[in-house]
């Protein structure tokens, strides 16, 4: 029953009119409420700042999306839109968001966008994990982006795992932007992840990955690990990602040797690694494009070990011991075919990392195709190596 103008406005009639939307201040005023609403009605969380409609039971309340009443057999269903903001399914900064996101990712089987929103509260945490034990959330969707509300939504792991997102083998088209990932809740003192981001080693070489305005700090491994994908990096930096033995990359780009299925047509703009093991890694790229990358304080910066074409330009090292290194002199398999390469400079090339003894080594090519343009150095050791 709906109420016409000039009828008087009754609480009765506001419960059963289904053209008005019926308020509470909180999600748990509206659980404790004894009101007996009819299916359909429009109910607002302010505290969500969301609408929800009455549905019938409580069988698939999960206190997200679907919202059970404590005393009667009826909840609440969240009126969907896009993007898809994780505020309204009660994201606040202090608490688990990863559950949120895997079910925001079960309710988008056709693909959209998740909104994480503004921190409020402090860093939103990683705390549990998806079903497969080993990420916080696992994304196997089509067409989906995760997206910070602005630059640098902080996201902190708290529980040990391989990856803070795992990305599904099969998946296709993921976007992830304006985050900021940590591996730690206490600044580096315990460290709980393996990886930022990780796809998985059988991924399809159809899969597409955008990652941008994305930054990433503590990890026991390669902070960035991408197999087999064609990506995009715009602005995705890394820092303080070590394995223990000096194996760790900021951001690894890597093809499946086992199968002989490269990663391709792969861009990084602006991306870079700082204090980590090793700057960026390549190794089994078809067509790799590095702009205006820069790695500071690591032992290598590039490690190129086998790409057909990379082009990189200006870009840049700043107190490492290795500038760059291509191919491998030891492993025939291990070629760079075309190198191009358009200007980088070189800071004050000194091992500040470890207390091994630094390379005397700028570069190093090795079964590598190479040109050269533009090199300008500053504070730096002895010059190549040309095999």
């Amino acid at each position: 029953e709906n109420v016409f103008e000039g009828q008087p406005v009754t609480e009765a009639l506001l419960i059963n009119d289904l053209s008005q939307a019926y308020d509470f201040t909180t999600v748990a005023a509206y659980k404790a409420s004894a009101i007996a609403f009819p299916a359909g009605k429009r109910i607002y969380l302010a505290d969500r700042k969301a609408s929800f409609v009455v549905i019938s039971g409580t069988g698939t309340a999960n206190n997200y999306n679907v919202i059970a009443s404590t005393g009667l057999s009826q909840s609440i269903s969240w009126v969907h839109k896009q993007p898809l903001n994780l505020g309204e399914w009660g994201a606040v900064g202090g608490i688990d968001i990863a559950p949120i996101i895997r079910a925001a990712q079960d309710l988008l089987t056709k693909g959209g966008q998740i909104l994480i929103p503004q921190n409020v509260g402090g860093s939103y945490l990683f705390s549990s994990l998806d079903t497969n034990g080993t990420d916080c959330v696992t994304l196997d969707e089509q067409n989906l982006s995760i997206v910070g509300e602005s630059y640098g939504i902080e996201i902190d792991c708290t529980i040990a795992c391989t990856n803070m997102f795992g990305l599904k083998a099969g998946f296709l088209d993921i976007e992830l932007t304006n985050l900021f990932l940590r591996g730690s809740d206490d600044a580096g003192v315990t460290v709980y992840a393996d990886h930022a981001i990780q796809t998985f080693e059988d991924s399809s070489e159809t899969s597409r990955l955008w990652l941008r305005r994305l930054g990433g700090e503590y990890f026991n491994s390669t902070g960035i690990d991408i197999w087999t994908v064609d990506s995009t990096l715009e602005q995705v930096k890394m820092s303080h990602c070590t394995d223990g033995a000096n194996g760790a990359y900021g951001i690894a780009l890597r093809g499946q040797l086992v199968s002989n299925i490269p990663s391709t047509a792969t861009v990084m703009t602006d991306c870079g690694s700082f204090n980590c093991d090793n700057g960026i890694l390549v190794d089994k790229a078809t067509y790799v494009t590095l702009n205006s990358c820069n790695n500071e304080k690591c032992e290598i910066g590039f490690n190129i070990q086998r790409a057909d074409t990379l082009v990189m330009n200006a870009c840049g090292a700043e107190e490492v011991a290795k500038v760059a290194n291509f191919g491998d002199t030891a492993d025939s398999n291990k070629t760079v075919s075309n190198l191009i390469i358009n200007g980088i400079y070189i800071f004050d090339v000194v091992n500040r990392k470890s207390t091994g003894t630094p390379s005397d080594r700028l570069f190093s090519f090795n079964r590598t195709m190479a040109v050269v343009n533009g090199i300008e150095m500053s504070v730096s050791q002895r010059g190549f190596v040309n095999k």
